[in-house]
């Protein structure tokens, strides 16, 4: 996701706005919510930097005893003779056959020749990668070009049905007009052809997760300003069938504004207005913000730069990477107690550089007690581990890639087995899989 500058953004966006915040409630008190920062993991000690276990290269620095693989690097080549691409960003774990997993993987890319045979856009180069991974080695057995011809393929999510949603992060058209959503099925053996979802709408889509017990999908919008969206289906598991199209709203609060002025541990109530027009191409792409307008016009919520999102246990998680009263970043927990009566809340808020800048990427541990969070600032960048209960956030692995230490995180997420976590390097657009000794990793998972 392209950087901008946060400290210049934003600054007057509440107040001219004329939105409301937690004030309107009478139960915001002064001040920005500041959270913990823990620094070390408590009981892991420092991050040392460390050598990888297959290829001996000093690229991340881990707790003491952490352990990580190289799994797959820009330009290596893949199973079906084509070089692993460049950008690799979002990314899913699936459970495969004979306990292999498969991991499907977006590549950010943008106009050019097309990764594979089958492209959606014969001028757009962007796409998703499937690749094979074998827990007992730790090691790939196979990858390949599983979609192409899409753009600005970012977070993504996966579905209960075995798929990849693969969200384009832009406006532009070349051949064909890009913006949409796409779905992958992960156990494919090969390349297929995508056709984009249309019914769920063109709103600058992020991420994309699913409620596995209503079929409903979550979606993230990455714009400065921007609306969290949904896509209620007709058909439970078609999204490329009928459905609606709608953005969150806070009930009894028309117009409100998540940016600034927010307090943790406050439970807002939820209600969902209608998009009447949600893939109006032309409209779209004239104004990237035609969809948020409309659900904005019906008293519509707004956020700041949606990114990753993920289904965890009932509750769907998304960051908002310029969000907050220093611009640092927020993570909202959407609690789903069923389709009709939900709740937002802020779970943490940065208030400082050195405790996260720009979340991006994200997932839920396997156990649901913590948030591994992708970073995407400036400086040294992280892989955080954020304390759900404690509003806690400490240091899990920092980027020490020669060339490219300030390259964003990307992609994180856990095998099936809750053993490994995998991330990618953006920049460097390197696989890793990531693991230790089970007594460690219990603090992890």
């Amino acid at each position: 996701m392209p950087r901008i500058d946060r400290r210049a953004f934003l600054k007057t966006s509440a107040a001219a706005s004329g939105v409301f915040g937690l004030n309107a409630l009478g139960i915001r008190g002064a001040g920005a919510t500041v959270p913990q920062f823990g620094g070390d993991i408590p009981g892991l000690g420092p991050l040392v930097l460390t050598a990888a276990e297959n290829t001996g290269e000093e690229l991340l620095a881990l707790p003491e005893g952490f352990k990580y693989n190289v799994l797959i690097r820009n330009g290596d080549l893949m199973s079906d003779g084509r070089p692993f691409p460049s950008n690799a960003d979002g990314m899913g774990a699936f459970e495969h056959r004979d306990g292999l997993v498969r991991l499907v993987c977006n590549h950010e890319r943008r106009s050019g020749t097309p990764l594979g045979a089958l492209a959606w856009d014969g001028r757009a180069s962007g796409g998703t990668t499937t690749s094979t991974f074998d827990p007992r080695t730790r090691l790939l057995t196979e990858s390949f070009v599983s979609s192409s011809g899409t753009i600005r393929n970012c977070a993504g999510g996966t579905t209960p049905w075995g798929t990849w949603l693969t969200c384009e992060e832009t406006t532009d058209r070349y051949d064909k007009q890009h913006g949409y959503i796409f779905e992958v099925p992960a156990d494919a053996p090969g390349e297929v052809a995508v056709e984009p979802l249309v019914n769920m709408g063109l709103h600058y889509p992020e991420a994309a997760v699913v409620d596995p017990r209503t079929g409903i999908v979550y979606i993230t919008s990455d714009r400065g300003r921007c609306g969290t969206f949904r896509f209620v289906p007709d058909e439970y598991g078609n999204l490329a069938g009928s459905g609606r199209v709608q953005m969150l709203a806070i009930k009894g609060m028309p117009g409100y504004d998540t940016r600034s002025g927010q307090q943790t541990k406050v439970k807002l109530p939820v209600e969902w207005v209608d998009i009447d027009d949600p893939s109006n191409e032309d409209a779209y792409r004239a104004d990237a913000l035609y969809t948020y307008k409309q659900g904005l016009a019906k008293g519509g919520a707004t956020f700041s730069r949606g990114e990753g999102a993920w289904y965890s246990r009932g509750s769907v998680f998304f960051a908002c990477s310029n969000g907050g009263d220093a611009l640092l970043g927020q993570i909202f927990e959407l609690k789903l107690h069923n389709k009709d009566v939900q709740t937002l809340e802020l779970i943490f808020e940065s208030a400082t550089e050195e405790a996260m800048g720009a979340p991006d990427n994200i997932c839920v541990s396997p156990s649901g007690n913590n948030i591994i969070v992708c970073e995407d600032g400036s400086g040294a960048e992280y892989l955080h581990l954020l304390r759900r209960s404690a509003n806690q956030v400490y240091r899990l692995a920092e980027n020490r890639y020669p060339g490219q230490e300030g390259s964003e995180w990307a992609g994180a997420c856990f095998s099936p087995d809750g053993k490994t976590l995998f991330a990618n390097l953006q920049g460097a657009s390197v696989m890793f899989a990531i693991w230790a000794d089970d007594d460690r990793w219990a603090s992890i998972r």
